[in-house]
């Protein structure tokens, strides 16, 4: 079974399609299950335009799923709460409002650190004390705040691998890495296989083999797979590798969400 449950629509400020064209996109892709989740970034309320871009996101996906023809695809309505715990009344609104099916939660920055894609010019002493304090609000969303998934966690390394010769170590932060897998297992909450992330580098792939493998040894059992497609044309990429990677990894099965209730998807043979 194929599900892409993390997807941008126009109504993200860096999203490019409206509903209806990412539902094609995922129908000729043979994508069963699309998540529409568009961003609500609390920390960028005001510069997102959060108050009226997640209403308008929901009214949309709502108006596309009364227009589907019988049969089509499971469309879910979603919204990618990014830093949820520095404005945490704003993430009470975004989710008291709406009917949410699906709810991703994500670490783009620490607090008071810019976004990982606007990485400073810094050595590798700068770049790890970031890190760790990237990991420790990674954590604490883990333990305290309200998500059903939690979004790519390898996301600075998309970024911090961006023009060097080996890999930043991931190492040092195992330990927080570990903690973060045993609070999403002991609060019944998934983590998100990013295939954006995979098909960044083959480092950022080899990351998500081993965090995957390790939080499947930690006894996880809930993920969920998402494309972070922005554009119609990236709807549903790289899901036969993420699959392939968590049948390796031990897992016989993702999720996805409906009411905020987890349903699971079946691993297939490919």
């Amino acid at each position: 079974m194929n599900t892409d449950l993390h997807t941008h629509s126009v109504h993200s400020f860096d999203g490019a399609c409206p509903a209806a064209e990412l539902c094609r996109a995922a129908e000729s892709r043979e994508v069963q299950v699309l998540a529409i989740t568009d961003h609500c970034d609390v920390n960028a309320w005001e510069e997102q335009d959060c108050a009226r871009s997640i209403p308008e996101s929901f009214q949309e996906i709502q108006e596309t799923r009364r227009a589907q023809a019988p049969g089509g695809v499971i469309l879910l309505a979603g919204i990618e709460l990014g830093e949820p715990l520095e404005v945490p009344e704003r993430a009470a609104w975004a989710l008291s409002q709406f009917d949410w099916d699906f709810v991703i939660g994500s670490i783009h920055n620490s607090p008071g650190d810019p976004d990982f894609y606007k990485s400073p010019d810094m050595d590798d002493e700068g770049l790890a004390a970031w890190m760790g304090r990237y990991y420790r609000a990674l954590l604490q969303t883990a333990e305290e705040a309200d998500f059903d998934t939690l979004a790519h966690i390898t996301y600075p390394y998309r970024y911090l691998n961006v023009g060097r010769s080996a890999p930043f170590p991931s190492e040092p932060f195992d330990g927080l890495a570990d903690q973060v897998f045993r609070a999403l297992i002991r609060r019944g909450k998934a983590l998100e296989l990013n295939t954006s992330s995979l098909r960044r580098s083959p480092w950022d792939r080899e990351l998500n083999v081993r965090y995957f493998r390790r939080y499947r040894e930690l006894g996880g059992e809930l993920v969920t797979v998402g494309s972070d497609a922005h554009r119609a044309e990236d709807v549903g990429r790289g899901l036969e590798d993420a699959k392939s990677l968590l049948r390796a990894a031990g897992f016989t099965h993702t999720v996805w969400y409906q009411n905020r209730t987890p349903r699971p998807a079946p691993l297939d043979e490919p």
